[in-house]
């Protein structure tokens, strides 16, 4: 009996080892903190409100409401706003941490 074949096969074998993929997809975690917003969509006074983090304009509150988007933001101490035509609907200072969702409720 040869020793070549008897190599040949645990080498093969060992490379078709290798090979075998995870069926499982690759789960991500989002590393950033999230805010998103609980608010009544027929509510007229937040129909064209704005969300503001730390005095920039993140964009309007419909693109982060819970269940439809989030806003990330940079983890540490934020100032989130709310302000419609009306005025300040939101005005609150949190501590926000890496990879938490933090819902704020508009009434």
């Amino acid at each position: 009996m040869s020793v070549r074949p008897a190599l040949l096969a645990i080498v093969v074998g060992l490379f078709a080892g290798c090979a075998q993929t995870s069926s499982r997809p690759a789960e991500t975690v989002e590393p950033w903190p999230q805010v998103t917003f609980v608010f009544d969509a027929g509510n007229a006074s937040l129909r064209g409100a704005r969300v503001l983090v730390d005095g920039d304009d993140a964009g309007p509150i419909a693109d982060f409401a819970e269940g439809r988007g989030a806003l990330k933001v940079p983890p540490g101490v934020r100032i989130i706003k709310v302000v419609s035509s009306t005025g300040i609907v939101l005005d609150v200072r949190t501590r926000l941490r890496d990879g938490v969702t933090r819902p704020f409720a508009l009434r």
